[in-house]
């Protein structure tokens, strides 16, 4: 999902050797990935038709970020397609100016800001986040998720209000099946088997693979397609971790600590300094 800013939406000629649009640059690819994080999760299982969203900034002021933007009109273009989309979601940016949140703030202002959150959220939840804080209480984060989700929901509303007046009907998608008997094979026959998996970690990749193998041998015996086997297999060890670690107790986590210290410096201005004014009996530097 490509995101590009063309020159001339900045009212630029591009100059040097390159006098056309060239390769998008490191901030349009961090972007098309911004973009494509909280998407491809919404689409349904099964769509296999080749979809492109491409964000294409025409014109641009210098203080509103259009990734931001590029994000939601990702979601609304969706919205009004004909694609099977489970959204919308609004992209949002909090900062936190003189000790007020703030959303979408201009690019001037994230100078003065001490938190700067990148949202992507859909009606009940945040589907995405990312960036960074000046060593700031949980609970001031805690805060701005929640103020992000509810300014985005203005955005989320006025989506929904346009797919409703396209009124364009959405493809139809229907999931692929499992081979039943693939699953039964697995789970009932072969079921007790992933638990003995767990108990090594050097040897469980040889283990499920032998193992495998003797699944695909049996279902080929059977005249049964092992097409499934791959998907199935993999649901199945995810259940058995999943009931592992579900059902595992405090007391029996590991107990995790820490020490930290200083570095012992032996000579110099610092360790491994091979300076003749650092050896030992020289003063050190006051750096």
């Amino acid at each position: 999902m490509p995101s590009a800013k063309v020159a001339r939406g900045a009212g630029k000629i591009p100059g040097g050797f390159f006098k056309r649009e060239g390769r998008p640059t490191d901030r349009e690819t961090l972007t098309s990935r911004l973009i494509d994080r909280p998407i491809r999760p919404l689409f349904p299982k099964g769509f296999t038709s080749e979809t492109q969203v491409i964000a294409t900034v025409i014109s641009v002021d210098g203080r509103h970020d259009s990734s931001i933007l590029a994000l939601t009109g990702a979601s609304a273009a969706l919205m009004i397609s004909d694609i099977p989309f489970s959204g919308p979601i609004a992209g949002i940016r909090v900062g936190r100016i003189d000790g007020k949140l703030v959303s979408n703030p201009h690019q001037d202002e994230m100078e003065n800001s001490d938190l700067d959150i990148v949202m992507a959220c859909s009606r009940e939840a945040v589907v995405m986040v990312e960036g960074g804080a000046h060593e700031l209480p949980e609970d001031v984060i805690l805060e701005a998720l929640d103020f992000g989700h509810r300014a985005a929901q203005p955005l989320l509303e006025a989506q929904e209000e346009m797919a409703r007046q396209v009124g364009r009907e959405k493809r139809t998608v229907v999931a692929p099946q499992l081979d039943e008997r693939v699953m039964a094979a697995v789970v009932e026959e072969y079921g007790s088997r992933f638990t003995e998996a767990l108990a090594d970690k050097l040897e469980r990749r040889d283990y499920l693979s032998n193992l495998k193998a003797e699944i695909a041998a049996q279902l080929e015996s059977q005249d049964i397609p092992v097409d499934d086997l791959g998907e199935v297999f993999e649901k199945q060890l995810s259940a058995v971790i999943g009931s592992r670690f579900s059902s595992r107790k405090s007391a029996s986590a590991a107990v995790l600590s820490m020490r930290f210290g200083r570095y012992p410096v032996k000579w110099g201005c610092c360790p491994g300094c091979m300076d003749q004014r650092c050896l030992p009996g020289v003063k050190p530097r006051p750096w």
